[in-house]
């Protein structure tokens, strides 16, 4: 069958579906992944076929209004101001976007549509073409639940009610933004149905659309009153290419001395990289340890360093975290589903988004320290983490364990059975 994947983002976004694309295609599946046009290598590069977005959206996620709205969370005018203008900015691209992929679909004639959740429209291209679809999220933040509240809204404590209400409060908020471009869009394809407008693009989730969850049901299990139609399937890791080799500088740094501690902080580590970096160093100063440091898109400056540490970029997590005595992240979910399944103690320094929820899962389970917002991110906090995760012999043995049981798990696979099933039993039900 002819699976068109269509995601939008970061490259952590991106990623968990070239993993999953190429390993249906090596099940004898035609893949096509249709996203921002900068991620067009690597996705022809692991053999899938490419359909064209435009790469507006990755402009605006490195740009200073988005780490400055961020930032500006501590103070709700400069915040609300930011979202003001990130919506007006967003609006033309989210147009432009909508209507690049209708145009990859259209072309691709696929027999089953795969859409992130970000990517909201696709359920709309799917009615129109006559095609099943399946929504897949690397967080479990669209299905509601009375376990844990929706993450924008990730402080609150009001129980399993309150909690299920958060995820209807988290999609008003942000259904008329969606409605505008469904809405749009449907008056032009589909007119006769223009009733649903009406419809909030989250109402059906793991009810009439399933939802794959691409994370670890060792890190965070499906909650007992999610709908049959939401499934856990474990991480989809893009391993390293078979030809990758480490560089000999970092070989010699990693051969020199006891194994260093990582930090790196994505593409957007908040408005002043260079008083996160003096953190670092710091930190590594007064616990007289060794450090690697991701350059992360150019956002750390990673030059002129003490000899005790390292700058890196485009060292695949899969060979690197093995080596290193604990790994200092933003709590992306790529990122930490990478530190925990190689067995090394974690501490996630959040920003945004999902990065809070990671971080309490990654304490709560053991496998490293409290989370240090990076707000409140000092030296003197940094370094007593780092003394913590390195010498408290139970998280090592915590994180151990939990990056073995997640190397047992196979994401891939039960992802793969799920959508072959989804599939055949749609087909079924059209005859």
């Amino acid at each position: 069958m002819h699976i068109f994947i269509l995601t939008r983002g970061s490259l952590g976004d991106v990623q968990p579906f070239v993993a999953l694309g190429k390993y249906m295609k090596a099940a004898g599946h035609k893949v096509t992944i249709c996203t921002h046009s900068n991620f067009e290598p690597l996705i022809t590069g692991h053999g899938l076929l490419y359909g064209y977005m435009n790469d507006d959206l990755t402009h605006l996620i490195k740009s200073h209004l988005v780490n400055e709205t961020v930032e500006g969370s501590k103070r709700r005018k400069g915040f609300f101001r930011g979202i003001s203008e990130l919506k007006q900015q967003l609006r033309p691209i989210q147009q432009r976007m909508h209507n690049d992929s209708w145009k990859s679909v259209k072309e691709a004639q696929p027999d089953l549509l795969l859409f992130h959740s970000q990517a909201f429209w696709a359920p709309d291209f799917g009615e129109k073409l006559g095609l099943p679809v399946i929504m897949a999220t690397i967080t479990p933040s669209s299905v509601p639940t009375g376990k844990f509240p929706h993450l924008l809204f990730k402080h609150w404590k009001i129980g399993k009610w309150g909690n299920r209400l958060t995820y209807q409060i988290a999609t008003k908020l942000f259904a008329p933004e969606k409605l505008r471009s469904v809405h749009e869009w449907r008056q032009i394809h589909l007119p006769s149905t223009h009733q649903h407008k009406t419809r909030l693009p989250d109402a059906d989730l793991g009810q009439r659309i399933p939802v794959l969850h691409a994370h670890s049901p060792s890190v965070s299990p499906a909650p007992a009153d999610w709908p049959d139609q939401a499934f856990v399937t474990g991480y989809w890791f893009l391993e390293k290419e078979e030809t990758w080799q480490a560089p000999p500088e970092l070989l010699d740094f990693l051969e020199q001395g006891d194994p260093p501690v990582y930090f790196g902080f994505g593409s957007i580590p908040g408005s002043d990289p260079k008083k996160l970096l003096s953190i670092i160093l710091e930190a590594l100063e007064r616990t007289e340890m060794r450090g690697l440091i991701a350059a992360g898109c150019d956002s750390l400056p990673i030059i002129a360093l003490p000899k005790n540490v390292f700058g890196i970029d485009g060292v695949p997590h899969e060979w690197l975290f093995p080596r290193v005595a604990a790994a200092v992240h933003h709590g992306g979910a790529g990122t930490t589903a990478a530190s925990l399944r190689s067995g090394c103690p974690t501490i996630i320094c959040p920003l945004q988004g999902d990065q809070p929820y990671w971080g309490n899962r990654v304490q709560d389970l053991g496998a490293g320290s409290r989370p240090i917002p990076q707000k409140k991110l000092t030296a003197e906090a940094l370094a007593t983490a780092i003394l913590e995760v390195t010498s408290d012999e139970k998280i090592r043995q915590n994180a151990r364990e939990l990056g073995i049981r997640i190397r047992a798990e196979n994401g891939l696979r039960n992802a793969l059975d799920l959508i072959e099933n989804i599939l055949a039993t749609s087909r079924a039900t059209e005859q």
